[in-house]
């Protein structure tokens, strides 16, 4: 480094990474949201109809001991929304629950045009107990109402669920009718949206604090006993439950494939590759007629994003094939940044209070685009009388080093003065 100029540097830094009862496959079935997607912010419908719901304001993905996969809301701006057209003349929505923390919630809703007027809401009220509200024509008040005696907000699993037949209104728990009223109304309009959690979309009110799991959606009144089949789990004939989960990245270069076979599945063709649409609708398997729910890729490329599909296959006589879903993972990068709050850096001398060392590595001034600010106090300055200038940098662990990205001073004046650094010794050390 040169004479007793003050120098001004910013750094980035990489490195090498080191039992359920079957119920056939029902016409009806308008949506059915498992909740076992484990990452991404769609939750996608299983029902075969392409109804995924979005998630809204970061709901989290769970999983519990008797349910796998589950959806949790934080009450603050948590929901889902499913838009499309819905004709529920006739309806029936069950889902399991968990309240854990008292006030007015919206579990369920059915909305009419621009969201604003609903015509079917299952919501727990400020006392904790349940309200089923079934409403012709839609509207926001009105309608027919029916609660419950029992209150629900305590923490614990139920199972819900709601019916509109010709001339009634029936809501269930855990498989067993708690209530009902007299009602012969039928929509004969288009219900536009449903969320969870949300007493509409537009108007993000009654948020759940709490967790949801598996939710079934039908444009018909199903019988009691269907409530109950329900409430104990729909067959599931397509593969599920990927790992890699559907849409996450960093995954390890030479991951196994696997996924939850159909119930009546005997064999399975997997498809396999780097374009979407390619893997969507192929028909030469990678890998076909697989006896085994797993299949080994070897070593992948870092950085690519990889699709793929498992269609599970039916023995004789019907040798039904189930297409899956199109599910895709990215393979983790071959180096990945230092973070800056896990290095400890130690300079000869700063300029002053603001051109601190750590500026070299705590992003400041760094721009999505690469680019640099040139401001002092988004770099460090040594000071000015400073004749061997040096900076350290100390890893909570050995780390291999990739690459290390320099930003030499940019100030307004550096083309007259020369801040930069220039004949720079890099030294590293494992044991200090």
């Amino acid at each position: 480094m040169s004479g007793n100029k003050a120098i001004s540097m910013v750094c980035l830094i990489f490195c090498v990474g080191l039992a359920q009862v079957g119920m056939a496959a029902d016409p009806s079935l308008v949506g059915w949201w498992t909740f076992d997607d484990g990452s991404g912010a769609t939750a996608k419908d299983s029902s075969g109809n392409g109804n995924d719901g979005t998630l809204v304001g970061g709901p989290t993905w769970g999983t519990e001991d008797g349910h796998g996969g589950i959806l949790v809301l934080d009450g603050v701006d948590d929901r889902m929304v499913v838009t499309g057209n819905y004709v529920l003349p006739l309806y029936s929505m069950a889902v399991w629950f968990r309240i854990d923390a008292p006030g007015q919630q919206v579990l369920f809703g059915a909305y009419g045009a621009n969201g604003e007027l609903y015509g079917a809401s299952l919501e727990i009220q400020s006392d904790g107990r349940l309200r089923y509200v079934h409403r012709f024509p839609f509207g926001s008040s009105g309608g027919t109402n029916l609660y419950t005696d029992t209150t629900y907000d305590d923490g614990q699993w139920y199972h819900v669920a709601i019916v509109k037949t010709l001339d009634a209104m029936i809501l269930y728990i855990n498989g067993e009718e708690v209530a009902t009223a007299a009602d012969n109304t039928q929509f004969d309009q288009t219900a536009l949206m449903v969320t969870i959690s949300a007493l509409r979309d537009d108007n993000p009110i009654r948020l759940v604090t709490g967790a949801m799991d598996d939710l079934q959606l039908y444009d018909r009144a199903l019988s009691a006993q269907e409530i109950q089949g329900a409430m104990m789990g729909l067959s599931r004939d397509q593969a599920s439950s990927p790992t890699p989960a559907d849409s996450v990245d960093d995954v390890l270069r030479d991951v196994t494939l696997t996924w939850n076979p159909g119930e009546s599945s005997v064999k399975r063709h997997l498809y396999f590759g780097t374009s979407f649409d390619d893997v969507n609708t192929a028909t030469v398997p990678t890998s076909a007629d697989q006896d085994v729910n797993s299949f080994d890729l070897g070593h992948l490329e870092f950085g690519q994003t990889y699709f793929w599909r498992v269609d599970e296959v039916n023995g004789a006589p019907d040798n039904t094939v189930f297409k899956g879903d199109t599910w895709s993972f990215e393979v983790e990068p071959y180096s990945i940044p230092i973070p800056g709050d896990t290095v400890a850096v130690t300079a000869s001398s700063s300029s002053n209070e603001f051109s601190q060392p750590d500026k070299t590595i705590n992003g400041s001034g760094l721009e999505a685009d690469g680019s640099h600010a040139i401001t002092p106090e988004t770099m460090w300055f040594t000071a000015s009388v400073d004749l061997d200038p040096w900076i350290q940098y100390e890893f909570d662990e050995v780390k291999k080093l990739d690459v290390m990205t320099v930003w030499n001073s940019n100030g307004a004046a550096e083309s007259a003065i020369g801040w930069g650094v220039k004949d720079v010794e890099i030294a590293t050390s494992v044991d200090g």
